[in-house]
């Protein structure tokens, strides 16, 4: 048994090692955060330095509805694949966007049918906490926001549960990597069930640690995190 000895026990020459390892593990954070969002950078470097919206929305115009508005270099869909993105996933954040910059909560969409619920349709994602902050960006940049942000946290929190498993730096970095640019997050990322799907490696970081855990008061905070997220 490892011999428990109160922070204000300990030797200077132990204090001072504890202080040099917290700077060794915040540098350590700074540059993998670093990496990890130039390279990200690069990846959406069209929607963040040219003006293009990391949309598929220009599929409406394969409609014969919105085929007389098409612009005159239009050939076909930059994705027709994305179909739900165009006709359900964006009208729906633009509604929500819209409503909540007016003060308004959005509890029911007029504009499906003869009306439908909106906060009550869990796809909507009205309340999930990136979409929230995306009120406060101009729509034509909420779709980037939020992809960026969402590949971010898969990429950092894989990066810890590695380094929680002990894992080198490189072997933790090409695993971060490896999730926050896999084919499932980047075919799905305008889609909302990745919302959950890059809190993945989180989930299971606080639950390891969860179990690892012998204080009650860490005990308590872990639960708290984890039920959370």
């Amino acid at each position: 048994m490892p011999s428990q000895i109160d922070a204000a026990e300990q030797t200077p020459a132990a204090k001072q090692e504890t202080h040099a390892g917290r700077f060794v593990r915040t540098k350590e954070f700074i540059l993998v955060n670093s990496l990890l969002i130039g390279i990200l950078v690069l990846f959406f470097s069209d929607s963040l330095f040219t003006g293009r919206v990391l949309s598929a929305a220009d599929g409406v115009f394969a409609t014969p509805f919105f085929a007389a508005q098409a612009p005159a270099d239009y050939a076909y869909p930059s994705n027709p694949l994305l179909f739900d993105q165009v006709y359900q996933f964006t009208p729906w954040r633009h509604f929500a966007w819209e409503s909540l910059n007016k003060g308004q909560l959005p509890l029911w969409n007029p504009y499906s049918s003869t009306g439908t619920p909106f906060v009550a349709t869990m796809q909507s994602a009205v309340f999930y906490p990136i979409n929230l902050l995306q009120t406060f960006v101009p729509f034509e940049y909420t779709m980037i926001f939020s992809a960026f942000l969402r590949l971010w946290i898969a990429g950092i929190c894989t990066y810890l549960l590695m380094r929680f498993y002990r894992l080198g730096i490189i072997a933790a970095c090409i695993s971060a990597i490896s999730f926050m640019l896999s084919g499932f997050l980047i075919v799905w990322i305008g889609h909302p069930h990745t919302n959950t799907a890059v809190l993945l490696p989180a989930i299971i970081l606080l639950a390891e640690m969860l179990l690892q855990a012998t204080r009650k008061s860490r005990i308590v905070l872990i639960t708290a995190l984890l039920a959370l997220i």
